[in-house]
């Protein structure tokens, strides 16, 4: 049994404490404060796949200071890479010193920047392989929690220090999950097409059936991102997805997902617009400074304001 402390209670910490503690760790969740009583209360969660009762997330222990980290096992970061800037996160870094830190943010320069306070044979890097939102949103008729989807052949992926230690625990917790080597580029290239096609959704409203008026832009903005980040990692880009295709995608996507896409994107993607919008920026910058081709990536960041 590991000690895990998950940093954040939100859709992506529920989950993973979920079918962690489901696997016999014991769980406990770092919030700020005024978030100390709802956690304790217990998060009603939906799963989507199996068996779809509501279950009672209770956690472990709950904490709220820095200090109250020291001892665990592991440490997993449950939050946005912008998070990541402010001072108290280093504290929070410093506190938790020795236990394995398993990093999910998708930002181009976020494991640099862990690396300040983590020693890198303690540094995981995890490629989150779920949906989950806050229910119930449009059309869903289900009491006030968390409801969550693990999508077919697409498991959460796990890379560096502990990894299989990592994914045989979230397997037995019934959470789909496995061991790449390449997890660092799948995430970096993975975010550079999905966080282009998140921004150029939200310049038109959230609505999938215009995304494909965009699809020319919206391949251009992917391109430029796959290529810094490949440069940026000294890997190939592979193929960007050709404008034409998002029409099709527009059309098909919202078929074979379980909850109204346009709503689950206006959610998320709004909830951690500055993640989005600090990406495309880190892009730019790392690009100009490369000599790479931007305009595409800049124009949807104005657009974006």
């Amino acid at each position: 049994m590991a000690r895990v402390a998950l940093i954040g209670a939100g859709a992506v910490g529920q989950v993973y404490g979920r079918h962690l503690q489901l696997a016999g760790d014991s769980v406990t969740f770092y919030v700020r404060e005024k978030y100390r009583s709802e956690v304790e209360a217990g998060m009603l969660m939906h799963p989507v796949n199996g068996d779809q009762t509501p279950v009672t997330l209770r956690a472990d222990g709950v904490v709220t200071t820095a200090e109250e980290l020291a001892g665990f096992d592991e440490v997993w970061l449950c939050v946005s890479s912008t998070a990541l800037q402010g001072q108290w996160f280093g504290a929070l870094l410093e506190a938790a010193r020795g236990a394995r830190v398993v990093t999910l943010q998708p930002g181009l320069e976020d494991r640099e920047l862990l690396l300040q306070h983590v020693d890198e044979d303690k540094l995981a890097t995890g490629l989150i392989g779920f949906m989950s939102w806050q229910a119930p949103l449009p059309g869903e008729k289900v009491e006030p929690g968390m409801r969550y989807w693990f999508p077919w052949l697409m498991p959460s992926k796990f890379g560096g220090p502990g990894s299989e230690d990592i994914v045989r625990r979230l397997r037995a917790g019934g959470c789909p999950a496995s061991v790449v080597r390449s997890v660092r580029t799948e995430m970096a290239l993975g975010s550079a097409t999905l966080l282009p096609i998140t921004a150029h959704l939200e310049t038109v409203g959230w609505k999938w059936d215009r995304l494909g008026s965009r699809g020319a832009s919206l391949a251009e903005t992917i391109s430029q991102a796959r290529a810094v980040s490949a440069a940026y990692h000294g890997v190939g880009a592979g193929l960007s997805p050709p404008g034409f295709v998002f029409g099709p995608a527009a059309w098909l996507v919202p078929m074979v997902v379980p909850v109204d896409i346009e709503a689950f994107f206006e959610w998320h993607f709004t909830k951690v617009g500055d993640q989005t919008r600090a990406s495309l920026a880190t892009w730019i910058a790392n690009g100009e400074s490369r000599g790479l081709e931007v305009g595409a990536m800049r124009r949807v960041l104005g657009e974006l304001g």
